[in-house]
């Protein structure tokens, strides 16, 4: 089994992680995919302090999420390679805090795109992240601090120990019980297939209110990943080797504040009106 191990790197003056993701087979499921169409954060200045606007972000809001890296091409050369991730986020009465639930995961580029299948999202479950919204002369500033979150691994201290390097360390787990070691993912385009990999990925969000209902900002995350091997097994050796993009406003994040919406099934089925 082909190990490879590489480092996904952006930084950027924001917060967490989005991708979209969908099932690899159509089979009738619900599509959990969604469009890499996120637009970038203009100059349009935060609401302002004197509108009245008290800067809650209490209830749920649903996040999209772009992460951008230069990918190397099997033919030499390098490509962009985005992934958009949609989030379901719960802040709770105060806004001190926020749960977020991943409803969407997607990444093309280098010649393929890769999705994550719904069984995945059902097994990752919530995570809770320190948030706040600080005002300023200007208007209002939302931060998502720092978290980690670990798909197909466990680690006893997520933001310093050593990712485990084979699929038969007990550190690896199978956690979409599909019988392959960590997390499995689906690959499609000049290769195709299934990737058994763990990840562990940490983001901040920092971004600013353009209006009372929408955050647009930037987002510094990096995802440390482990390959453990593939099906057929030469998938586990296409590594496009992600780099950082120079340019960090390619990484974002649009965050709106919707109500009505309460589980994952409600943001997938609204994604096109959303943003």
């Amino acid at each position: 089994m082909n190990l490879r191990r590489f480092l996904i790197s952006l930084s950027a003056l924001a917060l967490f992680p989005l991708v979209a993701c969908g099932d690899d087979d159509g089979g009738g499921e619900t599509d959990t995919s969604v469009d890499n169409d996120t637009a970038l954060p203009d100059d349009t200045n935060v609401a302002d302090t004197d509108s009245g606007f008290d800067g809650s972000v209490s209830g749920m809001w649903v996040i999209r999420e772009v992460q951008t890296v230069l990918a190397t091409l099997p033919t030499g050369g390098q490509t962009e390679q985005e992934s958009v991730s949609v989030y379901l986020a719960d802040h709770g009465t105060d806004g001190s805090t926020v749960s977020v639930e991943i409803c969407a995961w997607r990444t093309e580029g280098a010649g393929v795109t890769t999705i994550m299948p719904s069984e995945v999202f059902d097994v990752l479950g919530v995570w809770t992240r320190d948030a706040s919204v600080t005002a300023e002369d200007s208007g209002h500033t939302y931060h998502v601090a720092r978290g980690y979150q670990l798909r197909g691994v466990t680690l006893d201290d997520p933001a310093a120990d050593a990712m485990p390097l084979s699929g038969d360390d007990a550190a690896v787990i199978d956690i979409d019980d599909d019988g392959n070691p960590g997390m499995t993912l689906v690959i499609q385009g000049i290769v195709s297939g299934e990737l058994y990999v763990g990840q562990r990925h940490h983001a901040e969000l920092t971004g600013t209110f353009v209006s009372p209902t929408r955050v647009e900002g930037l987002t510094d995350f990096a995802t440390d990943q482990v390959i453990y091997g593939g099906s057929p097994e030469s998938v586990a050796n296409f590594d496009p080797m992600p780099v950082t993009h120079p340019d960090a406003s390619k990484s974002t994040f649009v965050m709106v504040a919707t109500p009505e919406l309460t589980d994952c099934d409600g943001v997938r089925a609204a994604l096109d009106d959303l943003f």
